[in-house]
């Protein structure tokens, strides 16, 4: 699966109202960033933070479509990870990658003309920091993968798909709860 495949699928599961599209995708992916380190700091089962990894992955999915961002990727596999890569895992960079994303959705609010497009001005800050989410998350399944499961960024995406289709066809997308 590439991530335009997965993109065209998590878009099929959208439901919010346009108007409130960008503000929606930057803080649902803020808060689904914020679940996946709150399950690593509670020591959660491994299957559980990679369930909400899927759900970080559908909200950088619309935020690049929302905002209207240049195609991403899923990043390379990593087999064992260095200083650089461990660093990329933790909280704290991650959150700094998402504050990039807010900061910008901010000042397109406060400065410039909302009612236009995303401003190119504003685009590459965000795709970057999308990137780099990406890379965040990679890392963290690697460092999970090591200590117990056999997965990758595009299979836990795969299994998003097949949570999101099940949802949509039973009606259930709107909710709380990882289990619905």
């Amino acid at each position: 699966m590439t991530f335009k495949e997965y993109e065209a699928h998590a878009a099929s599961t959208a439901c919010y109202a346009k108007e409130v599209a960008i503000s929606y995708v930057v803080m649902g992916l803020t808060n689904e960033l914020a679940e996946v380190f709150e399950k690593v700091d509670n020591a959660a089962e491994a299957k559980e933070i990679l369930k909400e990894v899927g759900d970080v992955l559908w909200y950088v999915a619309m935020t690049r479509q929302e905002l209207d961002l240049p195609a991403l990727e899923f990043p390379e596999e990593l087999h064992r990870l260095d200083d650089t890569d461990v660093y990329r895992l933790s909280p704290s960079y991650l959150l700094q990658q998402v504050g990039i994303i807010n900061g910008q959705v901010k000042k397109y609010f406060r400065d410039d003309d909302y009612s236009k497009p995303f401003p190119e001005k504003r685009k590459e800050l965000c795709h970057t920091a999308l990137e780099q989410i990406l890379v965040g998350l990679q890392n963290l399944v690697t460092y999970i993968e090591e200590k117990e499961l056999n997965q990758s960024l595009i299979s836990i995406a795969k299994q998003n798909v097949e949570k999101l289709a099940k949802r949509k066809a039973e009606n259930k997308i709107h909710g709380d709860g990882d289990n619905r």
